[in-house]
């Protein structure tokens, strides 16, 4: 649990540092543009990473279909 908590406390410090740094190398005039192409990049992998884990998280098309009818409200 400790490990999970440093990895997370980690993470996050990385996140914040990571666009901190690349405004600070970059030059003045693209600043903005180092600044929103990180935010964008991860924003991208994040979606990238959600659409091609579907299979995975959902299953076969089996799976999927017992997934979605558990969610659905029956009518009597």
């Amino acid at each position: 649990m400790v490990a999970v908590q440093c990895a997370g406390a980690l993470v996050g410090m990385a996140t914040q540092l990571a666009p901190l740094y690349l405004t600070e190398i970059s030059p003045y005039n693209l600043r903005g543009m180092f600044g929103t192409a990180n935010q964008l990049f991860i924003t991208i992998g994040i979606f990238a990473g959600s659409v091609f884990g579907l299979r995975q998280m959902l299953g076969t098309r089996v799976l999927l279909y017992v997934n979605v009818n558990k969610l659905a409200p029956v009518w009597d």
